[in-house]
């Protein structure tokens, strides 16, 4: 497949959609709630623990998606399935959202993944992962 630039958001995703076979999920980056309601849901209320989790994962995921984007350009696939394990483990404290569930798909399916199809879901993690990035950062500040 071919991706004419200026590439459109609903093109890209389309057509890693149709590549990997993982339908797409934009709408949230947790199924049917924002990452702070699954976050709390998660520490049964505790806003102090929740804080503290979402500020440890805004400080392990910008290196470990950076060390992911590394082990791809160095084609280390097993290095990548450490990783993805390593970061579905982290999001997994928000839900299973889009980015969970693509972290999950790429650790253990990625044997069975062309080298398009691993460009193509972990463009769709990167994705997933900096919007979520993006809201606990707006909900952290909102909170200050």
């Amino acid at each position: 497949d071919f991706l004419a630039k200026p590439v459109k958001l609903e093109t890209l995703l389309s057509t890693v959609e149709r590549i990997t076979g993982i339908p797409s999920a934009r709408k949230s980056a947790v199924k049917g709630r924002n990452a702070a309601s699954a976050i709390l849901s998660f520490t049964e209320g505790d806003a102090e623990l929740a804080r503290k989790i979402i500020g440890e994962f805004l400080t392990l995921a910008p290196p470990l998606l950076l060390s992911m984007r590394e082990a791809f350009d160095r084609k280390d696939r097993e290095k990548l399935r450490l990783l993805s394990h390593r970061l579905k483990g982290n999001l997994a404290y928000f839900g299973e959202g889009e980015a969970f569930l693509l972290a999950e798909a790429l650790h253990r399916e990625i044997d069975n993944l062309s080298d398009e199809a691993v460009a193509a879901t972990l463009l769709r993690l990167f994705s997933e992962s900096e919007h979520l990035i993006e809201e606990l950062e707006s909900e952290e500040e909102a909170a200050r």
